[in-house]
């Protein structure tokens, strides 16, 4: 049996600052609600010593269990003992990110369905083959990191000489820039991509469509794991719009993430051309707001290259988000502190390629693309042949303000 002596929690959302927190008759599912990250000290009665638990280590089923802590400890065996505070060696174990080019790596237009030897066509160059000279083995780095293709997340496999990446060649193209970039999971463990198929895609119920909320059944147990979400491209980590609540199934609250807007910040840098979508050729960035709500629409975005859940095989995952300074320097912003050169800057939704340099006294990252149009979605209503009204959407700059500098933030992903 174990009795709960203390515990120490990071606060879901904030920047990772440990704190005492007092939870031993709380339900299980509110502090999974309330904490991202909890560190219980125990007294074992069987050993006669103390130990630490780490939360996110207990059975999935305790996410949602009305069970208080103090009473779940009292009968619960077999669960994970540690003789070390975990949390005392917190901060060395975090995500770097490298820009691929300055290692050394290169990158060509590839087709995942042909042999990279074969003559292709600039439209048939879908994919991109990324390699190095001195790599030989590519299932070692495909297995602790994250790709990104002009700073948004693509889905990676790997071949004999190098690492593919799904889409990236269209990426590339529709940019007009080609910068990739290596999301390095590697001190916190290793990670799995998985594909969203249709398989996995469980609605709630008849009532409920899955623009609104979602499940998905994947194809291994969670349980002792941490789960992302990559959307459109876009990372979402330990993110309240998803969780774990059952062995292998994952919930996810698409109406949060606001699937229209996810649309249209990169419906111009990815291919998303297969999207069951009515398009004016008259007018190609205004859209029929309900086919966006549809399940067919919904299924199609799921199942993108650029939309798979990653599973790491760890827990006690934490991430800080913190916000750069803008400076009077277009792409330049000011960090809060001596900068790491290996941690990943977020500028909009995208990652960025960055420089860090110390300057007139502070820290700064400097961005090649730090300038954003700025959009407003202009709505209004139009009838059909049948009289039917329906309402449209359209994507289109702020007369007066067509620009902006956008936010930047060091994402800081460690393991507690």
């Amino acid at each position: 049996m174990l009795q709960l002596l203390s515990a120490s929690a990071v606060v879901a959302g904030t920047y990772g600052n440990w704190t005492t927190v007092d939870v031993g008759n709380t339900p299980l599912y509110k502090i999974y609600q309330r904490y991202s990250a909890v560190l219980l000290r125990v007294y074992d009665t069987d050993t006669d010593q103390n130990g630490y638990v780490d939360l996110y280590t207990l059975p999935i089923v305790t996410r949602s269990s009305p069970m208080t802590l103090d009473s779940y400890l009292a009968i619960a065996v077999g669960l994970t003992v540690m003789t070390v505070n975990e949390t005392a060696s917190r901060g060395t174990q975090y995500v770097a990110h490298y820009f691929a080019s300055a290692y050394g790596y290169t990158v060509k237009g590839f087709n995942n369905k042909f042999h990279e030897d074969t003559e292709l066509l600039p439209d048939q160059k879908i994919d991109a083959l990324l390699y190095h000279p001195d790599v030989t083995d590519y299932r070692r780095l495909q297995a602790s990191a994250l790709f990104t293709v002009n700073g948004l997340v693509h889905r990676s496999d790997i071949s004999d000489t190098g690492v593919i990446l799904y889409q990236g060649g269209r990426t590339i193209t529709l940019g007009g820039d080609q910068r990739i970039g290596v999301l390095d999971f590697s001190t916190l463990g290793n990670l799995t991509t998985v594909p969203i198929t249709d398989a996995m895609i469980k609605a709630v119920n008849a009532d409920i469509s899955l623009y609104d909320v979602v499940y998905f059944d994947l194809p291994e147990p969670l349980e002792g794991k941490t789960v992302f979400l990559v959307l459109g491209g876009v990372l979402f980590a330990v993110n309240p719009a998803f969780d774990i609540v059952g062995s292998q199934r994952v919930k996810v609250h698409l109406s949060r993430i606001k699937l229209i807007d996810q649309f249209y910040k990169t419906y111009q840098t990815l291919d998303l051309s297969d999207l069951p979508l009515t398009r004016d050729s008259n007018l190609p960035t205004q859209f029929v707001v309900n086919e966006f709500k549809t399940d067919a629409f919904v299924r199609a975005y799921l199942k993108l290259s650029q939309s798979f859940f990653v599973v790491l095989d760890t827990t006690g995952v934490t991430v800080q988000e913190r916000k750069l300074d803008f400076t009077d320097h277009p792409g330049i912003y000011r960090s809060w502190e001596s900068a790491l050169p290996d941690l990943p800057v977020r500028v909009g939704d995208r990652f960025a390629a960055y420089n860090v340099k110390e300057q007139d006294g502070f820290w700064t990252f400097s961005v090649p693309h730090a300038t954003l149009d700025n959009k407003m979605k202009d709505r209004g209503g139009e009838q059909d042949s049948m009289g039917v009204n329906y309402q449209l959407v359209r994507d289109q700059n702020e007369s007066y303000h067509p620009h902006y500098y956008a936010n930047a933030e060091a994402v800081y992903i460690t393991k507690e």
